[in-house]
């Protein structure tokens, strides 16, 4: 609905009256936002952050999208009841980042797309949302110092798979529940 620039990772700081020089341009902001903020408890969800993006963003008169990060640099941003109370396992290279494979964090992570989906997809100002597969919501699973280890952990618990089969199965697997949850919005994958 909306075409033109977006201004990525932005949360709606940028103020177009700003950049006059941008006008005609610039149709929208896209808000980052993490798991473990968004679900600090299983099914206790804190939506403050992306409520209150959406209105300043729609106040500023841009098309706010959405996107969420469950690893970025220096460490994964899952909630930490995922490991503790709910048993899925983590890996450690260079960063502590989930075991993306690892059957209860995807169930876990289903269910929390599939509330945010529930929250937002009928909500009319959001343009689209950005998935969250690997490190910086990119489909890669962390830096690629991390693919030895990465490729390890696989062998490890799945001797004989092929960890770039594995790891493209665990980015579709992600982006069909993102599928199921929006039906009425856009959903992109970055694709690295």
């Amino acid at each position: 609905r909306y075409p033109g620039i977006y201004i990525m990772h932005d949360n709606a700081r940028m103020d177009p009256k700003d950049y006059p020089q941008a006008a005609g341009t610039w149709s929208g902001t896209n808000g980052l936002f993490f798991w473990d903020e968004l679900e600090p408890a299983e099914g206790s969800y804190n939506w403050s952050k992306i409520d209150s993006f959406l209105a300043k963003a729609w106040d500023l008169g841009l098309a706010p999208s959405i996107g969420i990060h469950i690893m970025e640099g220096g460490g994964g941003r899952v909630p930490q009841w995922v490991y503790t109370q709910a048993g899925a396992r983590r890996l450690q290279c260079t960063w502590d980042m989930p075991r993306y494979w690892d059957p209860i964090f995807l169930e876990k992570y289903r269910n929390f797309i599939l509330a945010l989906g529930a929250r937002y997809d009928n909500d009319p100002r959001l343009e689209w949302i950005q998935t969250g597969t690997g490190i910086y919501g990119e489909t890669q699973p962390s830096t690629d110092s991390d693919d030895a280890c990465i490729a390890s952990a696989i062998a490890a618990d799945r001797p004989g798979t092929d960890p770039g089969g594995l790891w493209v199965g665990v980015v579709n697997n992600i982006s069909a529940y993102y599928a199921e949850a929006f039906h009425n919005k856009p959903v992109m994958l970055q694709f690295v």
